[in-house]
C-alpha cells in the first residue's frame, strides 16, 4: 500500500496502518479522530493531510522518519509520544485552540527546528520540558513561532521558559508561518 486516500472516513482505528513500510502518502479529508499508533513505524510516510482532525492518539506518528512537516490545525491536545523518533520531522504547525502538549511528544525528533503555534489565544500547558528532548528546539538552535501578543507569556510560563531564546513572533515571519 503506497497511498491511503479516503475522503469520507471520520475515524481511523488503532494501529490501522502501523508498520506499513510502503505507505508514502495519507490523505483523509473528513477525518476527525486518529486513534493511537495509526501510522507508527511507517518509515517512508512523507506526506499527510488531515484538515479537520481534532483528536489524535498516542504514538500516532511515532518513528516516521520520512515525515518532514505536518499541519494539525484543529488538534487541541498533543498526546504522549505523538511524533517520538520521527527523525526527519523539521516543521510542525498547530493552531486554533491547542491546550496541552504531553510528555515526549517530540522526543528524538532530531531535525525539529520549527514549531508554529499560529492563531492560539493562550499559552498551552506543557507536561514537562522533555516534550522537546533531543531536538534543535531543546538545544536552542530551533524556533517556536507564537502570536506576538503571547510571546512574553511563553518566555515566562512554567516549562515554556526553558525555551526563552527560541521564541519568534508569527507576525514577523509570515513567509515561515504561512508556508504550511
Amino acid at each position: 500500500l503506497a497511498e491511503a486516500v479516503f475522503p469520507k472516513v471520520e475515524t481511523i482505528g488503532q494501529a490501522s496502518f502501523s508498520r506499513c513500510t510502503g505507505l508514502t502518502r495519507a490523505s483523509f479529508a473528513a477525518c476527525q479522530t486518529l486513534e493511537s499508533n495509526v501510522f507508527s513505524g511507517c518509515t517512508v510516510l512523507a506526506e499527510v493531510s488531515f484538515p479537520v482532525l481534532s483528536t489524535v492518539g498516542q504514538n500516532a506518528f511515532e518513528n516516521c522518519p520520512a515525515l518532514t512537516q505536518i499541519s494539525l490545525p484543529g488538534v487541541t491536545v498533543l498526546p504522549m509520544y505523538l511524533f517520538r523518533g520521527s527523525t526527519g520531522l523539521k516543521k510542525v504547525k498547530l493552531s486554533g485552540q491547542l491546550t496541552t502538549i504531553a510528555a515526549q511528544v517530540f522526543y528524538n525528533c532530531s531535525s525539529l527546528d520549527t514549531l508554529i503555534l499560529d492563531g492560539i489565544t493562550s499559552v498551552p500547558a506543557i507536561a514537562n520540558a522533555n516534550a522537546f528532548q533531543n531536538t534543535p528546539i531543546q538545544a536552542g538552535t530551533g524556533y517556536i513561532y507564537v502570536p506576538d501578543a503571547l510571546k512574553s507569556k511563553f518566555e515566562t510560563a512554567n516549562r515554556w521558559s526553558n525555551f526563552a531564546g527560541c521564541y519568534r513572533s508569527c507576525e514577523d515571519y509570515p513567509q515561515i508561518v504561512n508556508s504550511l
